[in-house]
């Protein structure tokens, strides 16, 4: 069978990180289950370097095993009528069958079911009409690939949707590789190319493609190779990608720049050209992360379709079929997450600046703008979410934030504000600061009297109070005022917010009687802008009876915080982070006052609650641990006080850091008590 041999002369001396699969599918070589079998994924995962494998394994043991390239119909056609002439079918119904007197597929398969032990592959079976017979699709099972117990029929494919298969095929996907098996895979082809490590990086940064990792080490094996290690390799890919990924050979299908452009050109030729433009919307986020259900908007990503959100359905459906994108289930309800390969999405940027660029750009900046909409700051169940989000903010940050438009650049900014802003609630205080201050490197050219400039400076100053820097905060504050009063106007809330940061930070350096005239004219100005039910007035009204406590004037405080806490109650609910701060300073309050057993029990109401709703390590969480150590020791229960001070004080110092004013507090407590446990001398 000359005409259909493996090409196997191209094969690698070891087929890594395929060995499971390999195994099932030589089971299945010998005892056939009835089923084609489809190893579909992304273009130069290596799909037809197992059938290879598989092949020459057969080969080797006697077996028959046969390849078709199913690249056309045609091909295909004359490639199975030469089999079945091969296996005993005469001139004149093979010539029947070119004619179209006789169904071409009943007369190969009426020899094959006569055999047993055959390997059959149809390799890059992308253009699953070239599989067509008669009218009779794939799925149907009445073309050229039949249900058979005679033999095993294996199809490589980047056609991963079950339906265009049919019941009687089994998908096997083929992804990409880990770093570890990269490494072996570059070592293999290049063993003096630097340590394995090295390696690994390199593999990491192909993202673990087989056909990048075996052009990458056919490059540096070469004697020729300007780069002559891994890690000269890696480095020289991020000043020269395209050019390295397109070095080599000149057949489109394993050059590493073109093979997936070729999918995209048999999308559109199908009728589905939306596919194109939503790969490259999808290329401006971060490769390798999955994007949430939550930002896959199809009234946004409609915007790059003909046919608007339908046509972004069907696109996205087309870019999961063809392997270009791989999905995995989202939230119950919801459509699956996405993935985009880094090799697929670096590539697919490589071609941004032909296509409008700024547009493309905009509606990634649309995504995480609709995304974020649909998230609180405040909520701790939107937290992960926010956590998802931020890769690709930084995604489109890094890729696209000079060709955006200044208008979808301040969108960003905005989304960046509220994940900062997010991050502060769930108390990842370094987190915040280091979004914040990441943005503002590419926002600058907005202007720095900018209103989204302003706000994540803002952000900025609120990550420096929250992580103890209280005077880098108060002059950042200040310097942030001036503008929006300039600019914004003295009553715009964003001024009044920043007002109440002033006043916050003047108490945290225990200037509580300035902070507390601050609070009050911040709160009038509250009251009149925004009303009295929302939230930014609540905080106020909580920052007041909470400097009154420190004054030493803990009735009036009580009575600010229980009038606080109705309002909270009926508005934000008993869950809210603001609500149980208030709780919190109640008890805090009721302990002032030496009313420590009600104290404890309402440190230990919040404690629950708090650890329900913000988890074992927030820094609020601690903040009630630490109060409720200082209970018991006031009562006199050192040794308790003493553990319960000695686990606050290891989580603050894991969670906050040794420097951080909560941290030291811990400490001196501890210290103190400590002290009076001492035994007289």
């Amino acid at each position: 069978m000359t005409a259909l041999r493996a090409p196997t002369g191209q094969l690698p001396e070891r087929v890594r990180g395929r060995d499971a699969l390999l195994a099932r599918l030589r089971v299945l070589a010998g005892v056939p289950d009835g089923r084609v079998h489809v190893l579909a994924g992304l273009g130069g995962t290596g799909k037809s370097t197992v059938a290879l494998r598989l092949g020459e394994e057969m080969t080797r043991l006697g077996r028959p095993a046969w390849w078709v390239p199913a690249v056309d119909a045609g091909t295909v056609t004359a490639k199975l009528l030469g089999l079945a002439r091969d296996l005993g079918a005469s001139p004149g119904e093979v010539s029947e069958a070119q004619n179209g007197r006789r169904d071409p597929a009943d007369l190969l398969w009426r020899f094959l079911e006569g055999r047993r032990g055959w390997l059959l592959v149809f390799d890059n079976a992308d253009d699953l009409t070239a599989l067509m017979v008669d009218g009779n699709d794939v799925a149907g099972g009445a073309g050229w690939l039949r249900a058979s117990g005679a033999g095993l029929i294996v199809v490589t494919s980047r056609i991963g949707d079950s339906q265009a298969w049919g019941r009687h095929a089994e998908l096997h996907a083929v992804s990409w590789l880990d770093a570890v098996t990269g490494a072996r895979v570059l070592a293999d082809l290049a063993p003096e190319a630097g340590p394995v490590a090295d390696a690994a990086v390199l593999s990491d940064r192909l993202g673990g493609l087989p056909l990048a990792l075996h052009h990458a080490g056919s490059q540096l094996a070469s004697e020729f190779a300007a780069e002559k290690t891994f890690g000269e390799y890696a480095r020289a890919l991020d000043e020269r990608f395209g050019r390295l990924m397109g070095r080599g050979a000149a057949e489109d299908r394993v050059v590493v720049t073109r093979t997936w452009e070729l999918s995209l050109d048999a999308l559109a030729a199908g009728g589905l050209p939306e596919a194109r433009p939503l790969l490259r919307v999808l290329s401006c986020l971060a490769p390798a992360v999955p994007i949430s259900s939550g930002m896959l908007d199809l009234a946004v990503l409609g915007r790059m379709c003909e046919h608007g959100e339908d046509g972004a359905a069907d696109g996205l459906a087309a870019l999961a079929s063809a392997g270009l994108i791989t999905t995995s289930p989202g939230p119950a309800g919801t459509r699956p997450d996405v993935t985009v390969h880094p090799l697929v999405a670096e590539t697919s940027r490589l071609r941004l600046d032909a296509e409008d660029p700024a547009r493309i750009g905009g509606v990634a900046v649309a995504l995480l703008t609709a995304a974020g909409a649909r998230l609180g700051h405040d909520r701790p169940g939107d937290w992960p979410a926010w956590v998802q989000l931020v890769p690709h903010l930084k995604a489109v940050y890094g890729y696209m934030a000079s060709r955006l438009a200044d208008d979808d650049l301040a969108a960003l900014v905005e989304v960046t504000v509220s994940a900062t802003a997010a991050f502060v609630w769930a108390g990842s205080y370094l987190a915040s600061q280091e979004l914040a201050e990441s943005g503002l490197q590419y926002a600058a050219r907005l202007g720095v009297d900018h209103p989204a400039v302003l706000s994540l400076r803002f952000r900025v100053a609120k990550a420096y109070r929250f992580r103890g820097g209280y005077a880098e905060a108060e002059q950042e504050y200040r310097d942030v005022i001036a503008a929006e009063t300039r600019v914004l106007g003295s009553d715009h809330s964003d001024t009044l917010a920043t007002r109440h940061e002033i006043a916050r930070v003047l108490a945290d350096r225990g200037l509580y009687e300035q902070a507390e005239r601050e609070f009050r004219d911040v709160l009038a100005a509250r009251l009149r802008v925004l009303g009295p039910d929302q939230p930014d007035t609540l905080a106020t009204r909580n920052a007041i009876a909470w400097v009154l406590a420190e004054r030493g004037l803990p009735e009036q405080a009580e009575r600010e915080y229980r009038d606080l806490l109705a309002a909270q109650l009926r508005l934000l609910g008993p869950d809210h982070p603001d609500t149980l701060a208030t709780r919190h300073g109640i008890a805090w309050v009721l302990a002032d006052r030496r009313l420590y057993e009600q104290a404890e029990r309402e440190f230990r109401d919040v404690l629950a609650a708090r650890l329900r709703v913000l988890g074992p390590d927030h820094p609020n969480t601690l903040a009630t641990r630490h109060e409720i150590a200082r209970v018991l020791a006031d009562r006199g229960l050192y040794e308790q006080a003493e553990r319960e001070f000695r686990d606050v004080l290891a989580a603050r110092l894991r969670a906050l850091g040794p420097d951080h004013p909560s941290t030291r507090m811990t400490q001196d407590s501890l210290a103190t008590l400590e002290s009076l446990l001492q035994p007289p001398c």
